[in-house]
């Protein structure tokens, strides 16, 4: 959607690695906003974006209007993929997912290509747009790209252009938090631990919206490790009034989980 940070422009590169013609889409999507305000709000800078696309040799830059996405006029487009468009960011964001299956949709119909890519960042975003793919026989082969984070291990995000300095130290909470589940074994109690993630958010200053230990595949929340090869913790926090998202992969073994949260 625009604000384009190192992140983005990994994308960019994954892309170029694999493909003849790269092309990327700008457009900040009415469909998936909330609240009118955050809509408002949300960071463009379309300029600095095409700059920094074309220095990463981006091939193709499609800016579409909100007519050129939706020449019917906005409409509501209701999708049930069970969990993946219940849960977590669903049911903190009302319509949300509805919105990015609308405006995916209509661009692989209008750009028809072979690979996309999406962060990781938005891990269940990445998730609904597979599904979608794949319930929609769209022929389209949906590529993550592992999220890329600030020295500090705060995951890139447009937002966090939003943030002032003191923002920007309590937002580091959220990556501490998830790190600090990052130590599990098959026995650990994953009540505890969330409840103590949960509590280092607060006491930064922060309010945690949700903080949860997932299987990655069916975004059931995890209530025991036991019968477990992997899992994910995902969790979104206001920071002021900015809302961030973040999570980690892990996978389970006998004795400690090993993270994916590393700096890029």
């Amino acid at each position: 959607m625009g604000a384009l940070h190192d992140g983005h422009l990994a994308l960019i590169e994954a892309s170029k690695a694999e493909n003849d013609v790269t092309i990327a889409s700008i457009f900040v999507n009415p469909t998936q906003f909330n609240e009118k305000s955050d809509l408002n709000s949300y960071p463009r800078t379309p300029e600095e974006d095409c700059a920094g696309l074309e220095q990463h040799g981006c091939d193709i830059v499609f800016i579409p209007t909100v007519e050129d996405i939706y020449p019917d006029g906005l409409t509501e487009v209701r999708s049930d993929y069970g969990l993946l468009t219940n849960s977590l960011e669903a049911a903190s964001r009302p319509g949300h997912f509805d919105g990015v299956i609308q405006v995916v949709r209509r661009l692989l119909e209008i750009m028809t290509c072979q690979n996309a890519y999406f962060g990781e960042k938005d891990f269940q975003q990445l998730a609904v747009v597979r599904h979608l793919v794949k319930s929609e026989g769209i022929a389209t082969i949906i590529h993550s790209v592992q999220t890329v984070r600030e020295p500090s291990g705060l995951a890139l995000s447009s937002r966090n252009k939003l943030l002032d300095p003191a923002l920007s130290k309590a937002a580091l909470a959220l990556s501490k938090a998830l790190q600090e589940c990052s130590n599990l074994n098959t026995t650990s109690n994953l009540m505890e631990l969330k409840h103590k993630a949960r509590q280092m958010i607060i006491d930064a200053g922060a309010r945690p919206e949700y903080f949860e230990i997932i299987n990655p595949d069916t975004f059931e929340v995890i209530q025991s490790l036991e019968k477990l090869q992997k899992a994910r913790v995902v969790a979104a926090a206001y920071i002021g009034e900015v809302r961030l998202l973040d999570n980690m992969a892990v996978s389970v073994t006998e004795a400690n989980l090993i993270s994916e949260l590393q700096p890029h």
